[in-house]
């Protein structure tokens, strides 16, 4: 004997090879601590699965009964084996000559195969209710009477199992007769027949129906069983697409009806056209919204009889401002059925469609669906037509000071001068450049630096009249245009600038060089073709005159016939 079979026989007292040869079936000597010590020969595949696998619930069981000396049992499904391999042991605590449980053996025998078979029809049925409740919503079974004497125990249509056993299909599922008799009481096999029942809530619902006579030993029809699956949601789906098929039909005509127009204005007349003619409206009108939430007053009309009453567009646009809505309207000649549908881009309302007909002609679903399909299309469009009116502002704006960008002065200007031309007025054109602006920066930072920019501007617009236009061309140079000035209103201009213009000493990098300004002055001569590049040549080079002569004033360049003046403020 080996020496760990020694210290067994000495523990015990017993001859463990001999004990476990002994039986007829799987043996095996656990350790109190759970380990394989020793099996028999047909112990062998259980000892060999518990030492590669380390079968966790085998190794607790064993330890449990060495812990409560007392017999227990457990079950291991040998590995490689075929499926009906599994045992069953009996546990029994051997103690040792310290009195305290040393071994635990644990003698198995084979799980019947009839136990085996058990298990897999059980586990047969149970996959086979499994797969008819993944397959439907709830079985059922009724009688030669049409009571339901069997449903699936979670119910069905929002009643319970035993609400619907012992009622008639028909009554409790409110279904229509015959639709009940074919479905729950027909003696013919059916498959995915269609039936509108309604539910415990009283709503619509479409089953789709599988069922199958039962009958007797005799061959006589004694009721039905069968499964039923809620299809209302495809239903309507389908019923859905088939709408939305029409109204996409209907309102690519409305689109395309848009697409074929480039100005904003005309596209929104045909679309209202567009649409009239599609829902047979006797008017439609479309309005824009603005940012302030406000409607505009430009409203599109459509319909042959010109546009509707102003009862009508005063009473939606009341209702615009709440929501979509149906509303009847008077007026003195007829009461009109009005529908509204506002349009809308990221959740903001910009706009909205409406439509009139005669009161005794109804607006529909599909007539609703169309118009908010349009409504959608023009809430797109809406924010196209406000982007691009965005865009040409921001084209012509300077993102600092909100004054006109030099692209936007210089064609202001040239529109001014062609008119001036035809007038025979004269006007000035003012350069204004900072002195001493990079020191601001280098400084005190460019904030500081946009700050004196921001002030400025706000300075030569609050001093500017009505028809003049303020303007930064780029960096620190910015200019006016002084409509009907000569010579001396335009000095006189310049010098009260450089008096106003004081207060930018407050920006000034330092005390050494104070910020301020020199203005370059040209004026117009009507009798001449002075293109709008001359003036400003002439400005710019005034400007740069006025620096040289010691920042802080002012030089004006009048046209060749006269003599150019300088100044500064008094």
């Amino acid at each position: 004997m080996t020496s760990q079979e020694d210290r067994i026989q000495e523990n015990l007292g017993i001859d463990a090879e001999a004990v476990l040869g002994t039986y007829p079936g799987p043996a095996l000597l656990f350790s109190h601590e759970g380990q394989v010590l020793a099996a028999n020969r047909a112990g062998n595949a259980a000892a060999e699965t518990l030492t590669r696998r380390g079968d966790q619930l085998v190794q607790s069981k064993v330890l449990r009964t060495a812990q409560d000396g007392a017999v227990g049992t457990c079950s291991l499904l040998i590995d490689g084996g075929r499926a009906d391999e599994a045992v069953e042991f009996v546990l029994v605590p051997l103690v040792g000559t310290g009195k305290q449980v040393s071994h635990v053996i644990a003698f198995g025998k084979q799980a019947e195969l009839e136990q085996s078979l058990m298990g897999a029809l059980v586990a047969s049925r149970q996959m086979f209710k499994d797969l008819v409740e993944c397959s439907s919503d709830f079985t059922w079974e009724t009688k030669s009477d049409r009571t339901f004497s069997y449903v699936s125990n979670r119910g069905a249509l929002g009643f319970t199992a035993s609400e619907l056993i012992g009622a008639d299909a028909a009554s409790i599922l409110d279904a229509d007769e015959q639709d009940a008799v074919i479905a729950f009481s027909g003696t013919d096999t059916i498959e995915d027949l269609e039936v509108w029942v309604r539910d415990a809530a009283g709503e619509p619902v479409c089953l789709a129906v599988s069922s199958r006579p039962v009958l007797d030993e005799d061959g006589r029809w004694v009721g039905n069983r069968g499964v039923c699956k809620d299809v209302t949601v495809e239903k309507r789906r389908e019923r859905d697409l088939e709408n939305a098929d029409l109204r996409q039909q209907l309102l690519g005509e409305v689109v395309d009806a848009m697409r074929n127009e480039a100005e904003p204005q005309h596209m929104l007349g045909a679309a209202a056209r567009s649409t009239a003619q599609v829902l047979g409206a006797r008017y439609c009108w479309i309005v824009r919204a603005r940012r302030d939430a406000t409607f505009t007053g430009a409203v599109q009309f459509a319909g042959p009889e010109g546009p509707p009453p102003r009862p009508i567009v005063e009473a939606v646009r009341l209702q615009l401002r709440d929501s979509d809505e149906e509303l009847f309207v008077k007026t003195e000649d007829a009461t009109l059925h009005v529908l509204v549908h506002v349009a809308r881009y990221r959740g903001r309302v910009n706009g909205a469609i409406c439509v009139a007909r005669d009161d005794d002609a109804y607006w529909n679903e599909s007539d609703r669906g169309l118009l908010n399909g349009v409504a959608n299309h023009l809430g797109i469009a809406f924010a196209q037509i406000e982007n691009g009116e965005l865009l040409e502002e921001l084209s012509r704006t300077d993102e600092l000071t909100q004054l006109f960008n030099r692209r936007a002065f210089g064609e202001e200007v040239g529109l001014r001068l062609r008119a001036l031309r035809r007038t025979s007025r004269k006007a000035s054109l003012l350069f204004i450049d900072l002195d001493n602006f990079k020191r601001v920066n280098d400084v005190h930072g460019h904030k500081r630096g946009d700050d004196a920019l921001i002030f400025l501007a706000q300075l030569l617009t609050s001093t500017s009249r009505v028809g003049d236009i303020v303007a930064r061309l780029g960096g620190d140079e910015f200019a006016m245009w002084l409509e009907d000035t000569d010579e001396q209103a335009a000095a006189s201009k310049a010098e009260s600038i450089l008096v106003e213009c004081r207060a930018l000493k407050q920006f000034s990098g330092d005390a050494d060089h104070p910020l301020g300004v020199s203005i370059g002055v040209a004026v117009t001569d009507p009798s001449s073709e002075e293109p709008l590049d001359g003036l400003v040549t002439r400005a710019d080079e005034a400007m740069y005159r006025a620096k040289r002569a010691g920042k802080g004033q002012y030089a004006v360049s009048v046209p060749s016939t006269l003599q150019d003046v300088e100044g500064q403020a008094s």
